[in-house]
């Protein structure tokens, strides 16, 4: 899987000025039309310039197009370009730190309801850009037209910038209750992470970086949380879609081995037989047959 912060900031096409949690790009997509899964460990902020996108998380899928702003949550995404005319973005990619840190340092002026207990954690939001949102992202974007380079003191100012226009509320409500509530705790929820990710095909080390640790801490804290090794968990839980999937689509074996998350179709097809006895077509065969 690409890794969207690391493709950008490691890719000289791209021009782009740094600070310690906090990278500002001009990026162009330099993909096809076809979907590509990515993940990333730093949040980021897309204000779309020209062309359009999709990403899909959880079963949804978010459209972008020129003039909106999309903040894409940490994680596991496919991402798909929508049009011929070519993907152009000012991206803002931010730390779960750097925003706990905000909101600890302006916790008096922020008076947001926060979300609902057993609310459903949204990853992408999309907003068309009003005349602030708009003004904003000009005045980002016009470090690169004019050559002036930032320094990284003056990223974390425009970055907190934005934030706080967010938070306050009045752009939308639903992505400041999200800020707000979502990084409080200043640790990253190895549940939220998992639940929304485990259907990408990814590695035990990228999913302990996506849930800021190292490999030895995520192992240990996803014990105490799961009981099991991540290993075992991702297997069962994949199952567990994959026979979803099956038993309420038409996909084929191999669209539901790349949508559950296992790396190739064989691998699927022994692991699900040895799990409920039989294939997978045969199973989606003989629980059509029982429910007729």
């Amino acid at each position: 899987m690409v890794n969207f912060y690391d493709y950008v900031s490691g890719n000289d096409c791209f021009r782009k000025f740094m600070s310690d949690d906090i990278m500002l790009a001009s990026y162009r997509c330099m993909l096809d039309q076809s979907q590509i899964p990515v993940w990333t460990h730093h949040n980021c902020f897309l204000y779309v310039l020209t062309g359009s996108d999709k990403w899909f998380s959880d079963g949804k899928s978010y459209f972008l197009q020129a003039g909106d702003v999309g903040f894409i949550r940490r994680g596991a995404y496919l991402a798909q370009r929508c049009s011929e005319e070519e993907f152009n973005a000012v991206v803002l990619f931010v730390s779960d730190a750097f925003i706990h840190s905000i909101l600890g340092k302006h916790r008096a002026n922020t008076s947001l309801l926060p979300l609902p207990p057993g609310t459903t954690t949204q990853t992408v939001f999309v907003q068309p850009t009003d005349k602030l949102l708009s003004a904003y992202f000009t005045s980002l974007h016009a470090y690169f037209q004019f050559g002036h380079n930032p320094s990284p003191e003056l990223l974390r100012i425009k970055c907190e910038e934005l934030l706080l226009l967010l938070l306050s509320g009045g752009i939308n409500p639903e992505l400041a209750r999200h800020l707000s509530t979502g990084y409080q705790s200043g640790k990253v929820s190895i549940p939220q992470v998992m639940e929304s990710s485990f259907m990408f095909n990814m590695s035990l080390e990228e999913y302990a970086r996506l849930c800021a640790r190292s490999l030895s801490s995520f192992k240990a804290d996803f014990h105490e949380v799961y009981h099991t090794t991540p290993g075992k968990w991702l297997i069962a839980r994949r199952l567990q879609y994959a026979r979803f999937l099956i038993e309420t689509t038409d996909q084929s074996v191999n669209d539901i081995a790349f949508n559950s998350g296992f790396k190739n179709t064989t691998h699927f097809v022994r692991i699900f037989k040895e799990n409920y006895g039989m294939p997978p077509m045969k199973y989606r065969m003989q629980n059509r047959i029982k429910a007729a």
